[in-house]
């Protein structure tokens, strides 16, 4: 063999062999054969359909009592985030010393200590909220007009991406969407023209998404309407006048004394004020036979 390509194949083999330890009763089934001989592997690579499923569930019993309390942990992307210093230290130790027990190795050349932000599964993050990583949205802006459809398909797969970034999304990838159609003639007219640069140029000054604050109250905005029922959770101080229902339908009370059970404030607003739910509640669909169920366990609560 030629001595480069020796290198090459072991690189690429100590990559996939990097994984995990395969059981012994299941390493025939990842057997391959090439043109110097079959092999097995004895450690389980990535490629196998259940081998993500397989990592991330591993990942999660070893880290199970310190998950959402001062790590996340998505496949071998290792998460460790606190507000002090000194706690970050200790929570860090946590992790390293649970990571040396379960002979789990690490990849000090990837790791970023004691950072302020930082990119996070295509995310920055840090404490202004989640945004979109600069890096992946300059090759997305820097895409010519699409020729072909695995173009359309392509550029739209990245965009999708930060979807929840751009308002109506679907609405206006909609001339690039259909597009995709089964039997749909390939024809980049100005809508889809159009289309295309207004994504891109939404890509570029997409807001910063925030985490809750929990110290602050939530508002739900509701609005109803003939065909529908609508809710939008979010966090807003000191707006509305608070509205005191004095009397109610006796329908309405078990719901009252459901609620009564939280600490909340119903604020009434216009409907002008009100459009992200108002809009929601007016979108016909169709009748659903399933009667409304006016009780609810507090097991499902």
């Amino acid at each position: 063999m030629n001595p480069t390509i020796l290198d090459v194949v072991k690189k690429e083999m100590t990559k996939l062999l990097a994984a995990r330890i395969t059981y012994p009763s299941q390493i025939h089934k990842t057997t391959f054969t090439c043109p110097f001989g079959t092999f097995a592997y004895t450690r389980m690579p990535f490629g196998l359909c259940n081998a993500p499923s397989t990592f991330q569930c591993c990942m999660k019993s070893i880290f199970s009592d310190l998950l959402q309390k001062c790590m996340e942990v998505f496949m071998d992307d290792f998460t460790v985030y606190v507000d002090l210093f000194d706690a970050c230290l200790e929570n860090l130790s946590k992790v390293l010393t649970r990571c040396i027990d379960t002979n789990l190795v690490l990849n000090f050349e990837n790791f970023h200590f004691m950072v302020t932000e930082g990119i996070v599964l295509g995310h920055l993050v840090s404490n202004r909220g989640n945004e979109v990583d600069k890096s992946k949205i300059d090759i997305i802006t820097s895409l010519p007009n699409p020729t072909l459809v695995r173009d359309i398909r392509s550029f739209l797969g990245r965009a999708k991406f930060y979807r929840r970034f751009i308002k109506n999304f679907s609405r206006t990838a909609l001339p690039l969407s259909k597009l995709l159609q089964k039997d749909e003639e390939f024809k980049f007219d100005q809508p889809c023209i159009e289309a295309f640069q207004d994504l891109k140029s939404r890509l570029t000054s997409m807001p910063i998404l925030q985490a809750p604050n929990w110290e602050l109250p939530f508002k739900l905005m509701c609005d109803a309407s003939n065909s529908a029922l609508r809710a939008v959770l979010g966090q807003r101080a000191g707006i509305g006048k608070p509205l005191h229902k004095l009397d109610a339908k006796p329908r309405l009370i078990p719901w009252m004394l459901l609620l009564q059970e939280f600490n909340i404030e119903i604020r009434d607003k216009k409907c002008a004020e009100n459009s992200v739910a108002d809009h929601l509640s007016r979108i016909e669909k169709e009748a659903d036979s399933i009667p409304i169920r006016d009780e609810f366990p507090d097991e499902k609560l």
